[in-house]
């Protein structure tokens, strides 16, 4: 336990890929706090260790899921062939969500 904390421990260590701790003794624990949140890096997968790619195949994920979906609302993938327009399901929906 000694060897994983001792007094230099956050001393210049660096805690994310492009940020350094500053030297505790010089900075009150509220500084210190205010220093961490406004100074850290963006949250990305290089922060994380991963390939900085890593996000790709989520974001490709998330915009599939998020097309189909307005695909569906829509009757985009009705193969039966609605009568009624397919925009007014999706016009229905968004003022649905907006009046909530």
């Amino acid at each position: 336990l000694q060897v994983y904390q001792h007094k230099g421990l956050f001393e210049g260590a660096e805690l994310a890929p492009g940020f350094k701790s500053p030297t505790p003794e010089k900075m009150s624990y509220t500084d210190y706090i205010k220093y961490s949140e406004s100074s850290m890096p963006p949250e990305s997968p290089p922060l994380f260790g991963l390939h900085p790619n890593t996000e790709i195949g989520y974001l490709t994920n998330s915009a599939d899921k998020l097309l189909f979906d307005i695909l569906t609302i829509s009757g985009g993938g009705n193969a039966e062939g609605d009568s009624g327009n397919k925009g007014d399901a999706v016009h229905e929906t968004m003022h649905g969500l907006l009046e909530r």
